[in-house]
């Protein structure tokens, strides 16, 4: 009995794996993420390495501020194939926000889970710089602003007076704060979740 269930076993799984279809294409693109300016067009170029043994329909998702950009063509296809393809998309931008284009298709044969970019537009750039600046400046200061305790300290060679709890709640904030910031970088659904927040809020 045991035997037989088995090799039951191990049939359904060689019927599973023998179902189970690889990507034989990837759709990728060269930069993930693009700064414009408003008014400024650009060409985002989607490219597929492998072929297709059937037609493959492509299908372009706006998430974030959908107002951002001009209308443009959504829906591609993918010819059997051939070889070497790719996707240009002319984006023309005509309200500042940020919009992120994800390429999603029903085909198996491609794997998409790379081709998605993130498009952010500002009216001046000199207020992208001056807010970087500014903020590296708060940065440095915050830094530089412990430092005269440490002194005290230092050359006193005693720490009485210093608060603890100060530094232990001091410590767990900005641990919060590095974890926010870190999912606002690096975590793509952080990312759509607060592009889609503030821009519904604008709205």
């Amino acid at each position: 009995m045991f035997s037989r269930s088995l090799r039951l076993a191990l049939l359904l799984f060689a019927c599973y794996g023998a179902a189970r279809s690889e990507p034989s294409a990837s759709l990728t693109v060269e930069d993930n993420e693009v700064d414009l300016v408003l008014g400024e067009s650009t060409v985002v170029d989607f490219r597929v390495e492998g072929t297709v043994s059937e037609d493959a329909i492509l299908l372009v998702e706006l998430s974030g501020d959908t107002k951002v950009l001009d209308e443009f063509q959504t829906n591609y296809t993918l010819q059997a194939g051939v070889p070497d393809q790719s996707i240009n998309i002319t984006l023309v931008t005509v309200k500042e926000g940020k919009v992120t284009l994800t390429v999603t298709t029903d085909s198996d044969e491609v794997e998409v889970s790379d081709a998605f970019v993130v498009v952010s537009v500002m009216k001046d750039p000199a207020i992208d710089t001056a807010a970087m600046v500014l903020g590296w400046i708060s940065t440095i200061a915050w830094d530089f602003s412990f430092l005269p305790q440490i002194w005290h300290n230092y050359r006193r060679n005693t720490v009485e007076g210093l608060s603890f709890d100060f530094l232990t709640f001091n410590f767990i904030g900005f641990t919060c704060y590095l974890m926010f910031n870190a999912g606002l970088y690096w975590i793509d659904p952080i990312q759509l979740a607060y592009t889609e927040l503030v821009t519904i809020v604008k709205n």
